[in-house]
């Protein structure tokens, strides 16, 4: 059984808390904080567990600015160890708040609540997450990059470069899948030396 939701820390804000209990006994089997970069008011609104019993909860952090982004994290299964953590702060800025969560196959997450749009009203917002990403293949051609992907027919993808494994990664394209699932791009810019390459997914509200 998994519960998750705030809990008042010793500065008289709310973190996330998610607890994990043994189905037979109810014993705690791990818990998790997570205080927000504002040390502001953070709290869960939903949770849902994937195929491989990980647990991806969901709901609002304060950022430094001091509005609302959407704040979700993923906890394994057995020990409740941070896997990954996401933030969302829409086009404006502005208050973001996930209301729920649900994991599809393919290492898909996708998440619902609002974002406060140009005119200042909050519109339904819908965040997908994709965690199983095709591999990328790179090979010298004519002075530049040729990069391979082979993904999903239809699906967007973004190709980001680094100069250095741990970034900062920028996305220098966005292209769809075709039919034939193979995506084929020449990176024309590429800096002189090495470079880095990854497949992500672009947010989508």
């Amino acid at each position: 059984m998994i519960v998750t939701g705030f809990s008042f820390n010793t500065n008289g804000n709310t973190d996330y808390y998610t607890a994990r209990y043994a189905a037979a006994d109810g014993m705690l089997l791990w818990e998790q904080r997570h205080n927000g970069p504002a040390n502001g008011n953070d709290g869960a609104a939903a949770v849902s567990v994937d195929a491989s019993g990980n647990v991806v909860v969901t709901g609002y952090s304060i950022a430094s600015g001091g509005d609302a982004d959407c704040y979700t994290a993923k906890y394994g299964a057995t020990n409740g160890a941070l896997l990954w953590e996401k933030r969302y702060d829409g086009a404006t800025h502005g208050e973001d708040y996930a209301a729920s969560v649900a994991t599809g196959p393919n290492g898909v997450i996708v998440i619902t609540g609002s974002s406060v749009a140009g005119n200042g009203l909050s519109d339904f917002a819908t965040i997908v997450y994709w965690e199983e990403l095709p591999a990328i293949s790179v090979a010298l051609d004519s002075g530049a990059i040729r990069l391979r992907i082979v993904g999903v027919p239809g699906s967007n993808y973004s190709v980001d470069r680094a100069p250095v494994p741990n970034g900062p990664w920028n996305s220098i394209a966005t292209p769809i899948t075709p039919a034939s699932g193979l995506i084929e791009y020449m990176d024309i810019t590429a800096p002189p030396g090495s470079g880095f390459y990854r497949t992500s997914t672009p947010l989508k509200k």
